[in-house]
């Protein structure tokens, strides 16, 4: 219901139009990247777990 509420007859206005699509920045993705480069094999749990701890992300 919600998709057709927001159809106006386009393609255009089923688009994604959420606010979170730019949730990191620049740098955040750079930091992110060199985690990742420097332990290929980290799980999602202990990358973030450093990013909390190591750079209060």
């Amino acid at each position: 219901m919600r998709w057709n509420k927001k159809f106006d007859g386009t393609k255009e206005s089923l688009m994604d139009k959420s606010k979170y699509s730019n949730a990191h920045t620049d740098t955040e993705i750079k930091l992110i990247k060199n985690l990742i480069k420097r332990s290929p094999n980290i799980s999602l749990c202990e990358l973030s777990g450093k990013l909390r701890v190591n750079y209060g992300y």
